[in-house]
């Protein structure tokens, strides 16, 4: 089924177990049908995934989805961490939340510098093998070095899925 629906949301970086989860409703009562999750990194204490998953739920029950922001598959995470220990990041991260109906995609990130750009491509190409029919999302800068060069796939500045998607890991 086509979603015709236009998405409205916005970045949300506040740390999960901030907020009551009261505010999903108040988020749709604005009009957001498509916000950014609290921020998740399972490594500070601060963060649980019970909280993110009773967020999830709220979600769904609200009828809202969410870009899922969870440190685990940033592209800068990768960056600090390695491809070995980033992918069990992410294997890690999609058995935690792979296929909550409330989950739009996963966030990539934002913004990278243009010397982070093999390491942001490498991440959304591995979300879109990993876990199939999300919409990951991350945005970038105009100044992005190769934002239409055809070997990325971008298309108007947005990273389409196509034959690079697929990579070897």
């Amino acid at each position: 089924m086509k979603d015709n629906q236009i998405k409205f949301g916005f970045w949300n970086y506040l740390p999960s177990d901030t907020l009551d989860l009261s505010i999903v409703k108040t988020w749709k009562d604005m009009g957001c049908n498509l916000p950014m999750s609290f921020m998740y990194d399972p490594k500070d204490s601060t963060h649980t995934k019970e909280y993110m998953l009773k967020f999830l739920d709220e979600c769904q029950k609200q009828g809202v989805q969410c870009l899922m922001f969870d440190r685990r598959v940033s592209f800068r995470t990768l960056s600090e961490i390695g491809k070995e220990e980033w992918l069990k990041g992410v294997e890690e991260a999609k058995k935690d939340f792979y296929g909550h109906p409330a989950i739009y995609g996963f966030m990539v990130d934002d913004e990278p510098a243009m010397e982070q750009e093999d390491d942001y491509v490498y991440a959304y190409q591995v979300l879109n093998k990993e876990m199939p029919g999300l919409h990951h999302f991350g945005n970038l800068h105009p100044y992005f070095s190769n934002i239409m060069d055809p070997k990325y796939g971008f298309i108007h500045g947005a990273l389409q899925e196509a034959e690079y998607s697929t990579v070897k890991h």
